[in-house]
């Protein structure tokens, strides 16, 4: 069901491509904070990239999944409530800091200022 509705719906596809360079995008940022290669300022980066994209990929995953994410009747479901957990992970911001204050990190640590 998914598969067609991706191959119907070219803007389905550009919500799957979203999700994809994002997470690439984080993966990367996480890597380079492993190897040592990221300053002072990557975590907050890392942890404010998370938090700004959360908020996106549970809107994508909506689209892209269509309105049986909304439901959890067996015939219908296609994750078996994954996707509730993920949307409530998405939504939640201010646990570890807002987005905001990772900001300010950011710039402080690039000496930007507020």
């Amino acid at each position: 069901m998914v598969k067609r509705r991706l191959k119907e719906n070219p803007l389905l596809q550009d919500s799957v491509l979203e999700i994809y360079i994002n997470t690439q995008i984080e993966r990367l940022l996480v890597m380079r904070n492993v190897n040592g290669m990221g300053s002072y300022y990557g975590g907050p980066q890392v942890a404010l990239m998370a938090k700004m994209f959360g908020t996106q990929f549970i809107k994508h995953m909506a689209k892209v999944l269509g309105p049986s994410v909304y439901t959890d009747d067996p015939k219908w479901t296609l994750d078996d409530g994954q996707f509730e957990t993920g949307q409530r992970c998405g939504i939640c911001l201010a646990p570890g800091g807002t987005p905001e204050s990772y900001k300010i990190n950011v710039s402080r640590a690039l000496n930007m200022g507020r």
